[in-house]
C-alpha cells in the first residue's frame, strides 16, 4: 500500500473512521492514477512469482 499512496493506510478499525477515509479516498482527483498504479503492482504477484520467489528464498534459507 505505501508503494501506491501511504494516505491509504487507515490505523482504526473504528467504523466510523474507516468510513471517514474510504469516503476520502473516494473524492480523490488521482483515483485512476492509484487505480493504475496498484494494479501495475499486484501484477508482479503473481503464482508462479511467488512459487519461484518461495522457492529461492527457501533454498537459501536451507542451503545457507
Amino acid at each position: 500500500v505505501e508503494q501506491v499512496s501511504k494516505d491509504l493506510i487507515i490505523n482504526s478499525i473504528d467504523p466510523k473512521t474507516v468510513s471517514s477515509k474510504i469516503i476520502n479516498i473516494m473524492k480523490r482527483k488521482d483515483l485512476k492514477s492509484l487505480s493504475d498504479k496498484s494494479r501495475k503492482i499486484a501484477l508482479k504477484y503473481t503464482k508462479k512469482n511467488m512459487t519461484d520467489k518461495f522457492r529461492k528464498d527457501f533454498g537459501d534459507l536451507v542451503n545457507g
